[in-house]
């Protein structure tokens, strides 16, 4: 049987809400027919993101300057 594709990040909103009502990431992806590595690893994207923003790692441009002649 095929099984149906859902990204994760369609349900941002309510995973979110979830969070704030207290549950946990393994009843979050239960509620939701998600695995808990799938929530597992969309909460470690987003800690990730965050911290890059806040500390303003996405400005940074990365690799070698650019020497123009």
């Amino acid at each position: 049987m095929p099984r149906e594709y859902r990204h994760i990040k369609l349900y941002e909103k309510e995973i979110f809400e979830l969070k704030e009502q207290g549950l946990s990431q393994r009843q979050i992806a239960e509620r939701l027919g998600f695995l808990y590595e799938m929530m597992h690893d969309f909460f470690k994207r987003h800690n990730r993101n965050q911290r890059k923003v806040s500390g303003g790692e996405g400005l940074k441009r990365k690799g070698s300057s650019r020497i123009t002649i």
